[in-house]
């Protein structure tokens, strides 16, 4: 890797966010759990390419969702982001969500219904944030032959409704970023930087700090301020 790296500029961040400079080849780095698990998890859809596919990603405003919202966008996919507020629905809007679905105020049925709406024939994949709590909308509005990649849930021994998703010949893939092979992660990191390079904005920047002070930019990504905190070299 460090190879890899020499006469690299490379740029990191905490949940998913991202800078970069003019100059200089360019590598992603800093929160694999955001990059890496966001680019697997929108290429393990079981239609192939999603371009023209119904996209769904629960929690579109989050680290790993909002590039998950990126990647689909770019990929040519329609994209339907799910939220709990205002000011998530802005943020997964500028990250490139087609539509967004306020969930906070709805139950699970009235959540089923406005993404069937959206996407009146189901939708082809599913990017999921919160597993044990969503399994049953997913689902609901899930197409046969349709896919879930998965990367956290709350409970470690979800019920699952087994035979609705065996009915519907559905993938699961259960994705944990600390065992991807190198090589993927390398492959995420150049997927950032052509995101990035389109013009990609999808996350807000709150802070950059020089490598040399990444003990200042862990303390000021601890103190829990909006927007996301990168590193650059």
């Amino acid at each position: 890797l460090q190879a890899e790296l020499e006469g690299t500029e490379l740029i990191g961040g905490w949940g998913g966010a991202w800078g970069r400079r003019a100059g200089a080849r360019r590598l992603g780095a800093g929160s694999t759990a955001c990059w890496a698990t966001a680019r697997c998890a929108t290429c393990t859809a079981a239609s192939g390419p999603i371009a023209g596919c119904h996209v769904l990603v629960q929690g579109g405003a989050g680290g790993v969702g909002s590039l998950a919202v990126g990647f689909a966008r770019q990929a040519r996919g329609n994209v339907i982001a799910t939220v709990r507020s205002s000011a998530d629905a802005e943020a997964a809007r500028h990250a490139g969500a087609h539509e967004v679905v306020r969930t906070d105020t709805r139950s699970d049925a009235e959540i089923v219904d406005e993404v069937l709406r959206l996407a009146p024939g189901g939708v082809h994949h599913i990017v999921e944030v919160d597993f044990d709590a969503n399994i049953d909308v997913d689902e609901q509005v899930l197409v046969i032959g349709g896919s879930i990649a998965a990367y956290a849930t709350g409970n470690a021994r979800p019920d699952i409704p087994f035979w609705n998703l065996l009915f519907k010949n559905a993938s699961l893939h259960l994705l944990g970023s600390d065992d991807f092979p190198i090589e993927r992660k390398l492959a995420a990191a150049s997927a950032v930087n052509e995101l990035l390079a389109q013009g990609w904005r999808g996350v807000r920047i709150d802070r950059t700090f020089a490598l040399a002070h990444i003990a200042a930019a862990h303390e000021h990504a601890e103190s829990r301020h909006p927007g996301r905190v990168v590193l650059s070299v």
